[in-house]
């Protein structure tokens, strides 16, 4: 069972070969600056909940205190 466990190792190490050589590296730099791009903004967009949740908070929190 060994040499068919082989073969199929070395078919699957084949096969990544070619499709590592039929990337772009160009194409794959510019998919990850727009994956990374997005992930900005979500961050952002969650961040700004963030405060504007803790705003808020604060703002109930000082009429709780004063009233």
């Amino acid at each position: 069972m060994s040499i068919f466990k082989r073969a199929k190792d070395i078919m699957a190490a084949n096969m990544n070969a070619l499709f590592d050589s039929w990337e772009d590296p160009a194409k794959m730099v510019d998919q990850h600056l727009r994956n990374l791009a997005k992930d900005l903004a979500e961050v952002k967009q969650a961040t700004a909940g963030v405060m504007a949740e803790e705003t808020r908070a604060n703002r109930m929190l000082k009429e709780k205190q004063d009233g």
